[in-house]
C-alpha cells in the first residue's frame, strides 16, 4: 500500500489521471467520453475550496483508517492539470471553421443548433413525439456530435421548414443547417483535438475521484461541525446534463 501511494505521488499530468482512473476501477472509454454535465468554473472553484481547507486539516484526515492518502493528495496535482487540459480543449473548440465561400465558425453552428431546438421546442409544445425527437438530439458534446444533430434537424425539420421560416432569427433552416453541417465537414474534428477533448474529460472525471475521497471523509470527520464542513460542500444546480438550450 505504501509503495502504490508513493507511486502516485511521483506521477503527474496526464500520467496521473490515467493512474487514478485506473485504482479507481473507470476504464479510459468511459472517462474519455464522459463530457463534465456542469459549469466548469464551479467545479474549479468548489475543487480548490476543498483542496485548501484539506491540505490545512491534512494531519486529521490521514489518521482515519481506509483514507486513501494518495488518492485525496493526487488532487493537489490533478486541479492544475484539469485547469490546463481545460484551457487547450477550449482553445480549440473554439476555434474558426471556414466553409467553402463563407465565413462560418463552430461557435456560431452551436449558436444556430441552439436556437433552432428552442424554436422546435415552442411550435411542437404538443407534439410529444417530436418534443422527444428534439430532447434525443440535443445530447452530446463534440463536433461530430454537432454535425450529425445538424443532419438529423434537417431530416426532422425539414417537412415543416415553412414554418420554422416563419420565425424571423430562424430563417431557413434547411439550409442553414446544411450550411453549416458542410462547413463543419470540411474540417472534421482532427486527432489533436479529439486528444484534447478526451483529456480533459478524463482529467475531469480523476479530479472527481480525488475530491470524493477527501469530501467523504470531511463529512464523517464533522458530521457535528457545519462550519468546518462547509467547505468541503458541493452546491447543486438545477441542470440536464449535456442539455444544451
Amino acid at each position: 500500500m505504501a509503495q502504490k501511494k508513493k507511486q502516485t505521488l511521483a506521477l503527474v499530468g496526464d500520467e496521473l489521471a490515467q493512474h487514478i482512473l485506473a485504482v479507481s476501477g473507470i476504464s479510459l472509454k468511459v472517462a474519455n467520453a464522459k463530457s463534465p454535465g456542469r459549469s466548469m468554473d464551479k467545479f474549479f472553484f468548489e475543487g480548490e475550496r476543498a483542496i485548501t481547507a484539506y491540505e490545512g486539516a491534512r494531519a486529521k484526515f490521514v489518521k482515519l483508517p481506509t483514507f486513501d492518502t494518495g488518492l485525496a493528495d493526487a488532487s493537489l496535482s490533478l486541479l492544475p492539470h484539469t485547469k490546463s487540459a481545460e484551457t487547450a480543449w477550449a482553445s480549440v473548440r473554439f476555434v474558426k471553421l471556414r466553409g467553402e465561400g463563407r465565413a462560418l465558425t463552430r461557435q456560431d453552428a452551436e449558436t444556430y443548433r441552439s436556437l433552432v431546438i428552442r424554436t422546435a421546442r415552442f411550435l411542437y409544445r404538443r407534439d410529444e413525439k417530436k418534443l422527444a425527437e428534439i430532447d434525443r438530439i440535443a445530447e452530446g458534446e463534440g463536433l461530430a456530435d454537432l454535425i450529425r444533430d445538424l443532419e438529423e434537424l434537417i431530416e426532422l425539420l425539414c417537412p415543416d421548414a415553412g414554418l420554422f421560416a416563419g420565425v424571423e432569427r430562424v430563417g431557413d433552416v434547411v439550409e442553414r443547417c446544411t450550411a453549416f453541417a458542410t462547413a463543419l465537414k470540411a474540417k472534421s474534428d482532427n486527432t489533436s483535438a479529439a486528444a484534447l477533448h478526451q483529456a480533459r474529460n478524463r482529467a475531469v472525471v480523476a479530479l472527481d475521484q480525488s475530491l470524493a475521497e477527501i469530501r467523504a471523509t470531511a463529512r464523517f470527520l464533522y458530521e457535528d461541525d457545519p462550519a468546518a464542513l462547509a467547505p468541503y460542500l458541493v452546491t447543486h444546480t438545477q441542470s440536464r446534463s449535456r442539455k444544451r438550450k
